[in-house]
């Protein structure tokens, strides 16, 4: 237990320090315009996140007992719906940059929707790693995403890329956490796209998706 805290909140307090401090220097680079596009893009990207399925993947740290077959399925699960979020995404943007009367959102949302491709690969691992209480992976992964993603934010907004730096940022932040993370559990099952038997994880990962829409 006191291993886990001191990896959790340690390596989050640090993330936090290097983040804010990069964050501080990319506001005096870039100007009020470039966070008024991001901030109207974030608004699509939040609100199709609680879709992400992470919620399945949490259902794998409460169960008592997990077979194989069941972190295939939820493998399965993610892939399936963060794939959809991923096409669903550069859908909408058009409409959504319509609604903001800025077509530049479109071209940010198009691209952000890559972040969902990446999501598998983090709470899958996530889950496996905390249900082994494996909590200095997680932290590593964690400061290393939060570093890259600081790292970029700084040099493309000192290279002029202005509202890009923004988005490409947490792109490469998240990244480098799914890399990070698939390596620390050392291997991922093959996806299981027969969901028979799959009520108890879908019912949970169910009730906590609808908990995050609310």
């Amino acid at each position: 237990m006191r291993s886990a805290l001191a990896w959790r909140w340690g390596s989050q307090f640090v993330a936090q320090l290097f983040t804010w401090g990069a964050t501080i220097m990319v506001v005096r680079l870039l100007v009020p315009v470039d966070y008024g596009l991001f901030a109207m893009s974030q608004v699509v990207v939040v609100a199709l996140n609680f879709l992400n399925g992470w919620s399945f993947a949490t259902s794998l740290i409460q169960a008592d007992r997990v077979e194989k077959r069941e972190v295939g399925q939820v493998f399965a699960l993610l892939l399936l719906m963060n794939g959809t979020l991923a096409v669903a995404q550069p859908v909408l943007a058009p409409a959504a940059a319509a609604y903001y009367r800025e077509p530049a959102v479109a071209d940010l949302l198009r691209v952000q929707a890559l972040i969902f491709a990446t999501t598998p690969f983090i709470a899958l691992p996530q889950a496996l790693l905390s249900r082994r209480l494996e909590f200095r992976a997680q932290a590593v992964a964690n400061l290393a995403s939060a570093i890259v993603g600081a790292l970029t934010a700084l040099a493309l907004a000192w290279f002029g890329f202005g509202v890009w730096a923004l988005v490409y940022a947490p792109i490469l932040a998240f990244a480098t956490r799914g890399v990070m993370m698939t390596i620390a559990t050392r291997t991922l099952p093959l996806p299981v796209f027969d969901f028979r038997g799959a009520g108890r994880l879908i019912g949970f990962g169910g009730t906590l998706t609808l908990c995050q829409l609310f």
